[in-house]
């Protein structure tokens, strides 16, 4: 009598576990995940990177020489 209430409640048990997994994996493949780069000084303190789409161009130009 025990042993047959038991076997019951694992198979409940395990229909809503397999339940929970279905959902769980559809759940996961349509979330998108963010990732966020950051830098860490010496500190400590973290502090996330700017937003660049475009490759960072050079700042500074080379000056020519000037005559003497």
């Amino acid at each position: 009598m025990l042993a047959a209430q038991l076997k019951a409640q694992l198979e409940v048990a395990r229909n809503v576990k397999s339940a929970h997994d279905k959902n769980k994996s559809t759940a996961t493949a349509e979330d998108n995940e963010v990732v966020v780069l950051s830098r860490t000084d010496r500190r400590g303190m973290s502090r996330p990177l700017p937003n660049r789409k475009h490759a960072v161009e050079a700042k500074y130009r080379r000056r020519k020489k000037e005559k003497v």
